[in-house]
């Protein structure tokens, strides 16, 4: 736990919000000292005349920045421990001295190779990473207040957040160890001596992300007691930020709209235990009635029933002709026979992918972007991991699962006639399991099938997780088929639907392999969130003519088709429908994004 404070009143001047046009929506950069490390001198300060505008009669404020360029000045001896000059105290002098035993800390590994980093500059001779943090540093050190704290309300965590960045632009050359020292013993709670260490692993190597992490110990610290009211672990949120400093996905710290900060939230974990803890689980009468949709032979009231054998040749002749019937239906929702399919740009339908991965997360992110984990804190960029279809290689492994994604919608539909239900299937039996497969594997030994199979497989998009990849058609279908404005409107939900495929947390796919119909939760509430999703993008279209020409790609506006608003999916989609009724959005999407399943009755 952090270390509780007594609660000290403060001044009822100092709780307002500093005006987001003194601070342009950014905060006080930190004053690093680079010079000590990099052997930097400045030269000396410009005179700047004042400027004064006699048209305007209105009183203003021109601050002028009294920061000065950065030269290479010939480093001092260091001592050989490393390349960082650092001020130890003796014992009693500082922060970094204790009396008790410090628990050991390990240091993340060395940095990766970084972007970031380059060749030294032609003019100065300094690393142009270093160039760019200095920049950075002086551009929002010119801002108004630099050396005032700030307070941000955080509305998502009921709390105010007390951002003070002055401390960091004081610190004299060579404290920057002792520095992090005492931040962490405000965090920790005591000691917790990881300075030094940490200042000789990226002290050098990496400038930009140390400030980074300085800046974040900051904000932990100067809020420990409101954070630790939150009940994350101390230790586990510094660690997570110290690897999320060494991505290049890590919010700069002069992002707008105190961007930075709330990834700090976000990554830290206190976003998401906050939602967690604002969330109640479902009583024992819910979970009983959950655990019925998710298990075919459980009731209402928690009994277990005992199904009559599987009627294995009814269900072979059943599901295979049905298969059948599929694959062959969707193909021809594609092409005309002898007629050759439209392309469709890879390009622009990423440009589609890309807007709407900024869309969700500014509409919608809450959920999402409290998962420290989330694709949105690692870089996943939609846009660039667009495939085609067209390079799925057609192996056993892909139309396998193909045939597993269609067998569950054929198999529990009612509009299919429910065959599982009908020959008694039991997904719990091993025995049931094992007679599935064996249909899977005739049908893919069958030459004709397995043929049109990948055909329809090549014309299926999806969500390859373990790759990272979002696969989609870079085709139109036959006009006669589906009108080009509808196939855009279709192509959109799409997007959104396997997007929301590769936001899905692992505990969530995790748990649905121990429930009978797995395909409630990787499909079925997918579909919802989906839906959901899309309704809200349609509204969009309606009133924004720049979204609209986007999405629809330049063609008229015409409404979607109705059931592009509807939960898909067949049973799974309708049990998706029930559970949301059961325990509400925030629960749901708590258990999707988050991976909190005991909010749906896992």
């Amino acid at each position: 736990m952090l270390k509780r404070k007594k609660k000290q009143k403060k001044p009822s001047t100092t709780t307002t919000t500093t005006p987001a046009s003194q601070t342009g929506n950014r905060v006080p950069s930190p004053g690093f000292s680079l010079a000590g490390i990099f052997g930097l001198s400045r030269t000396p300060a410009r005179q700047q005349p004042s400027r004064q505008n006699p048209s305007n009669t209105t009183t203003t404020t021109t601050v002028s920045s009294t920061r000065t360029p950065w030269t290479r000045s010939t480093p001092t001896q260091r001592p050989q421990r490393s390349d960082i000059t650092i001020h130890n105290r003796r014992s009693g002098e500082g922060s970094s001295s204790s009396s008790s035993e410090p628990e050991k800390v390990v240091i993340p590994d060395d940095v990766p190779e970084s972007n970031e980093s380059g060749e030294s500059s032609a003019d100065q001779g300094i690393p142009s990473g270093v160039l760019l943090a200095i920049e950075e540093m002086d551009e929002v050190l010119q801002l108004p207040g630099a050396d005032e704290a700030v307070y941000l309300p955080v509305g998502s965590l009921g709390l105010t957040l007390k951002i003070d960045y002055g401390p960091l632009r004081r610190m004299e050359d060579g404290e920057e160890a002792d520095f992090i020292n005492a931040r962490m013993a405000q965090i920790m709670g005591g000691p917790y001596p990881i300075g030094v260490p940490f200042m000789r692993k990226y002290g050098t190597s990496d400038p930009r992300m140390t400030v980074w992490v300085m800046r974040a110990l900051c904000l932990l610290s100067d809020n420990a007691e409101e954070l630790s009211a939150m009940g994350v672990d101390p230790k586990k949120a510094v660690e997570r930020l110290i690897a999320m400093a060494k991505k290049q996905s890590r919010m700069s710290i002069s992002a707008p709209s105190h961007g930075f900060e709330m990834q700090i939230l976000q990554v830290g974990g206190f976003v998401e235990s906050k939602l967690l803890a604002d969330l109640l689980p479902p009583n024992q009468p819910t979970v009983l009635k959950l655990l019925s949709l998710y298990h075919p032979a459980r009731t209402e009231r928690g009994e277990i029933l005992i199904l009559p054998p599987l009627k294995t040749r009814q269900l072979d002749l059943q599901l295979k002709k049905l298969m059948h019937q599929v694959v062959v239906g969707e193909y021809k929702a594609w092409r005309e026979t002898g007629k050759p399919l439209a392309h469709h740009s890879i390009g622009e339908i990423a440009k589609v992918a890309g807007f709407l991965q900024g869309w969700l997360k500014e509409r919608f992110g809450t959920f999402p972007l409290a998962a420290v984990d989330s694709i949105y804190h690692n870089g996943w960029t939609y846009e660039k991991q667009i495939v085609s279809t067209l390079s799925k290689p057609g192996d056993d492994n892909e139309l396998l699962g193909w045939l597993m994604n269609r067998g569950q919608l054929v198999g529990w539909g009612k509009n299919y006639g429910a065959p599982f239900t009908a020959a008694s299937y039991d997904p719990s039996r091993p025995q049931d399991r094992e007679a599935l497969q064996k249909i899977y594997d005739d049908l893919l030994g069958d030459p004709q099938f397995r043929k049109a199979l990948t055909a329809v497989s090549k014309l299926t998009a999806c969500c390859a997780k373990g790759q990272g990849k979002i696969m989609v058609q870079p085709l139109y279908p036959s006009t006669k088929v589906v009108t080009r404005v509808q196939f855009h409107w279709r192509q959109a939900r799409t997007l959104i639907h396997e997007f929301l495929h590769a936001l899905t947390h692992q505990n969530l796919t995790e748990a649905s392999r121990g429930i009978g119909e797995a395909q409630v939760l990787t499909e079925g509430l997918t579909d919802l969130l989906t839906a959901h999703f899309f309704a809200q993008l349609v509204e969009e279209v309606r009133s924004n003519g720049e979204i609209r020409q986007l999405i629809l790609g330049g063609e008229p506006f015409e409404e979607p088709a109705a059931k592009h608003l509807e939960v898909g999916y067949g049973a799974a989609g309708e049990k998706a429908k029930i559970i949301k009724a059961l325990v509400g959005m925030d629960n749901l999407m708590a258990a999707y994004f988050l991976g909190a399943v005991k909010f749906i009755g896992l």
